[in-house]
């Protein structure tokens, strides 16, 4: 049987898609390695006794696994290896079974062959998940920087929560109005991307959201709402981000994702409540920082334009924003870069410092890439079915931040 072969066994017999085989095989691999091993140690590693039965089956079947018999003479003290199941001993020439004087352990050797194979594939799988094989060494090179990043969260992460976007999140909105013509205009401004243009009309136009306070408790609302608590981990990529172990994580999301599906709890942060920057720098206890506020502690929300205005004109916060962009990479996931305002500091501080940050979009084609490339982003374009969006980027995601870690 051949390696691919091999390959669709394992898949067929376990129920796999070929993402998930791939990853299976790599992590057999990466325990046992070149030496002898036995059940056990696939038994330690979190593998269940059927798992392990049926993937040895495969395995050997598949003639990519060895056995030897290790057999421990308690007579004579000594052992032997036999390259089969061993009948008599060589050492007292007592025949073996049904005899207590012998003690024997089965031992499997992956074949040397399997491991330039999973190399091989390993590259052929992760171009699968990308738009165009264009980004390969793109994510080669977050690979080797995978430890010195700073996962940055926009909205898209909370999606396959039940939330919407900031756009929909403001559409929402819209019931705000008894005048069609108004709600017209008012989804004009938002299909343009322009929001802050849309919430000052909205609050001079809406009786119901005419207040900062009356739109943060409707959006307060919307999220408590809609928010999918303890949705299984193969529907999101909260817990695949959390897995990058990284110093702290920021976002300009408002919800609980990121404190709900920790393991302990984490006091929300917003940029007012780092006080000593080098300090908390320091920390690496993976703080979540909420740049936009948070739904715990409304008014640190930011929402209207004169909120933004006064976040992004405070020095405090181009003063962390650069200590940050200064010595980490940034990792946007989900942030599209339609912030105004997130937009324009970042370009200041980038033109200040320069350095070199990353961000997974969904089907983003080359040229677009490029053009983000002089502002000091290395895009990874994701190769996302339109149909099924969500889950199939919740799954491309998911496959390459666990990759990135392997």
């Amino acid at each position: 049987m051949s390696l691919d072969n091999l390959m669709n066994n394992v898949g067929t017999k376990l129920k796999k898609n070929n993402e998930e085989t791939f990853e299976l095989l790599q992590k057999v691999a990466s325990i046992c390695g070149k030496e002898q091993f036995q059940e056990e140690l696939l038994l330690s590693k979190g593998f269940t006794v059927s798992e392990i039965n049926q993937l040895l089956d495969i395995l050997i079947e598949s003639a990519t696994v060895t056995i030897t018999y290790h057999c421990h003479c308690l007579m004579e003290e000594d052992s032997e290896i036999y390259n089969h199941e061993p009948i008599k001993c060589e050492l007292c020439n007592e025949t073996i079974k049904n005899t207590f004087i012998h003690e024997i352990t089965k031992l499997y050797t992956l074949k040397e062959e399997l491991f330039p194979f999973l190399k091989e594939k390993e590259e052929e799988i992760i171009k699968e998940q990308l738009y165009s094989p264009a980004y390969y060494n793109v994510c080669l090179d977050l690979k080797k920087n995978i430890r010195n990043i700073i996962p940055f969260l926009g909205s898209g992460t909370s999606i396959p929560l039940g939330l919407s976007n900031w756009r929909g999140l403001l559409k929402d909105l819209e019931n705000g109005f008894f005048n069609e013509a108004d709600k017209e205009l008012y989804r004009t401004f938002l299909e343009n991307g322009d929001f802050m243009q849309a919430l000052g009309f909205l609050k001079n136009r809406s009786l119901e959201f005419s207040t900062d306070e009356d739109i943060k408790n409707f959006m307060v609302d919307q999220i408590e709402q809609h928010y999918l608590k303890g949705l299984d981990k193969s529907k999101h990529n909260i817990e695949d981000i959390l897995n990058l172990s990284s110093d702290f994580i920021m976002t300009t999301n408002y919800d609980r994702a990121l404190l709900d599906y920790r393991e302990e709890y984490s006091y929300p942060y917003t940029f007012n409540d780092i006080g000593n920057v080098q300090e908390f720098l320091n920390r690496k206890k993976q703080a979540v920082v909420s740049l936009h506020g948070h739904i715990d502690k409304k008014e640190t929300m930011i929402v209207t334009d004169e909120d933004y205005n006064k976040l992004y004109s405070d020095q405090t916060t181009k003063t962390i924003l650069s200590s940050i962009m200064g010595n980490k990479h940034l990792l946007f996931l989900g942030f599209s870069f339609e912030d105004a305002y997130f937009k324009d500091l970042y370009n200041k501080i980038y033109e200040e410092l320069k350095g070199t940050h990353y961000m997974f979009v969904a089907n983003l084609h080359e040229f677009q890439a490029q053009k983000l490339r002089q502002t000091g982003l290395r895009a990874i374009g994701l190769k996302v079915d339109e149909k099924n969006y969500t889950d199939s980027y919740v799954r491309r995601l998911k496959f390459l931040l666990k990759w990135l870690l392997s």
